[in-house]
């Protein structure tokens, strides 16, 4: 993904922030199982990776049911409650692993009722 920000900074492509000091969130061979109905792990997330420039923004954008909330649940370290999943892959957040991360959820069909 390239952004106007990208360009005018010369991060474009990189994904990394300027100075080099490296992406501000990065996502690596990000992988998800559930349980399965009939007994097993579905994996329902395979091999996501995707960085994050500082001043950048990225979008998990899909069809309903691709596992774009299962994703974004596995960067913040929030699997399901029944403690069932099986999260994989390296998360960093500059650099470290995250201890806190927040995810802002819109749902615009609960701001149109206000």
């Amino acid at each position: 993904m390239r952004t106007n920000r990208d360009a005018e900074n010369g991060t474009a492509g990189r994904g990394t922030a300027p100075g080099g000091d490296g992406p501000l969130l990065a996502a690596e061979d990000l992988r998800v199982s559930l349980p399965f109905p009939g007994g097993g792990l579905v994996e329902v997330v395979r091999g996501v990776s995707f960085r994050v420039p500082a001043g950048g923004f990225h979008a998990l954008v899909g069809e309903s049911g691709c596992g774009k909330s299962v994703s974004a649940m596995a960067l913040t370290r929030l699997p399901p409650a029944d403690g069932a999943a099986r999260v994989s892959g390296r998360v960093l957040f500059r650099g470290h692993l995250p201890e806190d991360i927040i995810i802002q959820f819109y749902i615009p069909m609960i701001l149109l009722q206000r």
